[in-house]
């Protein structure tokens, strides 16, 4: 067995629901050789199917329940005196068939299979559509294209400021050595970080409710049918406090794949509207303007130029609409100081 005939997701587009889970479940390490590999061999059993079950020393044996039994991570057996990896596909309807690698080159399929997982970039959209957090059904969101989940320029800025905040408090826990950091969580850092946490996930996390509506139905002597239907509750920013306060018990995944959508969408509205959005990243200058102020002054700008009745039309919009606005406005003023310049 080598390489080529592993089949893998290629695509954070491609990522199950499941995969997504998965990937943002693992524990991250040091950042040591070692613990670059742990987390790679994760990696690698989530996007190929493939799950590790220890060593042999021979290429191919019977299947004795010894190696068939949980030895899943190869911290301790990479050292060892086995020459061959055991694979068990999971994807197979019936487990338990054994692929064989010799370690060397199973070192260097685990690179080569998550290599394109380095770049977080393409994923856009989520395989679902709703989380159940503290026994609450929200909405997950849409941040490129437009439904009823979709995140609106409001609710962009407020995101924005979480963001913000999170930044700070990582440079600032980034700057110090291992002890001043622990120290720096324990004076309240952490609790920081968590209120960051907590307000980001209640700007993106839309509340749900479940309705009944009739529905035509030639099949029944009435002509019609009830259905329940799940409906997404718009954004409220008064509703955040009692959202924020839920997200203390939500599975510490969901905040890093939310994470990673804004950060990928971040990159894509980057490359249509380079001089709008900074691509995911929070800048020094970003961090120094007062953002309130900053986004009014766009909020009433934008209602002026587009025709909008009053700020909440503004902020009610899809983010992805208004930045189309800002762009269009910004190409027309250079237009305007082109012909200022040529007078």
């Amino acid at each position: 067995m080598n390489f080529q005939d592993i089949a893998y997701t290629k695509k954070w587009s491609d990522m199950s629901w499941d995969q997504l889970v998965k990937y943002h479940s693992i524990v991250r390490g040091d950042g040591s050789e070692m613990s670059e590999l742990m987390e790679r061999m994760q990696e690698f059993e989530i996007v190929s199917g493939l799950s590790v079950k220890g060593l042999g020393v021979l290429p191919w044996e019977e299947k004795p329940k010894e190696m068939l039994s949980a030895i899943k991570w190869m911290e301790k057996e990479l050292g060892d005196g086995g020459s061959y990896v055991w694979l068990e596909d999971e994807r197979l309807a019936v487990c338990g068939e054994i692929l064989v690698m010799t370690r060397e080159e199973f070192v260097r399929t685990v690179r080569c299979v998550t290599a394109w997982m380095e770049k977080k970039e393409g994923l856009l959209k989520l395989p679902e559509q709703f989380v159940v957090v503290a026994g609450e059904t929200f909405a997950l969101p849409t941040l490129v294209g437009n439904d009823d989940r979709v995140v609106r320029y409001g609710q962009y800025g407020d995101m924005q400021m979480y963001m913000i905040g999170i930044a700070g408090v990582m440079n600032k826990v980034a700057a110090l050595n291992d002890h001043k950091q622990k120290e720096a969580m324990e004076a309240g850092l952490l609790d920081q970080l968590r209120m960051y946490r907590n307000g980001f996930l209640s700007c993106l996390l839309l509340p749900t409710v479940v309705e009944e509506m009739k529905v035509d139905d030639v099949n029944e002597k009435s002509g019609y049918r009830w259905v329940s239907r799940r409906r997404v509750v718009r954004y409220d920013r008064g509703m955040r406090e009692r959202i924020a306060e839920k997200m203390d018990q939500s599975p510490t995944w969901l905040f890093s794949m939310l994470w990673h959508l804004v950060q990928s969408c971040l990159a894509y509205y980057h490359g249509r509207f380079p001089e709008l959005v900074s691509g995911g990243k929070t800048s020094k200058s970003q961090r120094n303007t007062d953002m309130y102020v900053a986004k009014l002054g766009t909020d009433n700008a934008v209602m002026k130029y587009a025709g909008y009745p009053s700020v909440t039309a503004v902020n009610d919009e899809p983010m992805g609409v208004i930045l189309e606005r800002l762009d269009a406005m910004a190409k027309e003023s250079k237009e305007w100081e082109k012909a200022r310049r040529r007078k």
